[in-house]
């Protein structure tokens, strides 16, 4: 379940980073970095939790 957690996470980040790299106004601009930094955060989360997990195997 992990593993699939950040394969969605990874697919987030790709399309915020697609978003970002478009011209927006400038606050739909910061509304997309403001989430990108909240899904950026729960990757890590994620990916930490798939490493702890692959350690204890």
């Amino acid at each position: 379940m992990i593993f699939e957690c950040e394969s969605g996470e990874d697919a987030a980040m790709k399309n915020y980073k697609e978003a970002l790299a478009k011209s927006l106004p400038s606050s739909v601009m910061q509304l997309v970095q403001k989430q990108f930094a909240g899904v950026q955060e729960s990757h890590g989360v994620i990916r930490d939790m798939k490493h702890s997990l692959q350690a204890q195997s």
